[in-house]
């Protein structure tokens, strides 16, 4: 037969066993808790890095057809260049004039400026001929 000192430890011992037992189960539901609120942060960073990598492959496509559109034109052939009526034809022709005579005044007047034959004057000119 068990002894009154016998069932109190017993008892004391399935208090001890319960009450570790609960702070496991406690410990182990916090531990979920965490990793279940972790996991949702996760997946929210990763929408947010899939929306990003969307805009970005957007944008990068934009860029690409913005740079064909931008060979076209570099690469076309003046005669190729179509004009509605004769006054923009003329506009254009002027256009172009002023600009190609602008930018011989410029090449004139540099030449002019740094005919010597320093080497403080030779590096001068090459930054302002690297600017142009």
């Amino acid at each position: 037969m068990i002894s009154v000192h016998e069932e109190e430890r017993a008892d004391k011992l399935a208090a001890l066993a319960k009450k570790k037992l609960h702070k496991y189960q406690s410990k182990k539901v916090n531990q979920t808790d965490g990793l279940e609120q972790d996991n949702i942060r996760l997946k929210e960073r990763l929408f947010n890095s899939e929306n990003q990598i969307e805009l970005m492959q957007h944008e990068i496509q934009s860029l690409k057809q913005r740079n064909k559109e931008l060979k076209s034109l570099l690469t076309r052939d003046d005669a190729e260049l179509r004009f509605l009526d004769h006054q923009a034809s003329e506009a254009y022709e002027r256009e172009e004039r002023a600009i190609y005579n602008d930018f011989r005044h410029k090449i004139i007047d540099l030449k002019e400026r740094y005919k010597g034959d320093s080497a403080e004057l030779c590096s001068g000119c090459m930054g302002e001929l690297i600017e142009i």
